[in-house]
């Protein structure tokens, strides 16, 4: 990895509140608070790009089941 010093940094503005419910987070997932900020960002992107994926697959499946009960009614 490389150092610290090297990657970017960004300024972040908590809410009231919410600084020490991440730290309780990183604590009880032995992660500093960058980590948990970061490990969380990576999955909520992870899982908006599945959601988007498996929303594509529904509308493929949903289609495939309409032209082939329009064949069926034929």
């Amino acid at each position: 990895m490389r150092d610290s010093r090297e990657l970017d940094k960004f300024v972040l503005r908590l809410p009231d509140g919410l600084r020490p419910r991440i730290a309780n987070a990183a604590q009880d997932n032995h992660r500093s608070m960058n980590s948990e900020i970061i490990y969380r960002i990576e999955r909520s992107l992870n899982l908006e790009l599945a959601l988007y994926e498996n929303k594509q697959v529904i509308a493929q499946l949903l289609n495939r089941i309409t032209d082939l009960e329009a064949k069926a009614h034929e």
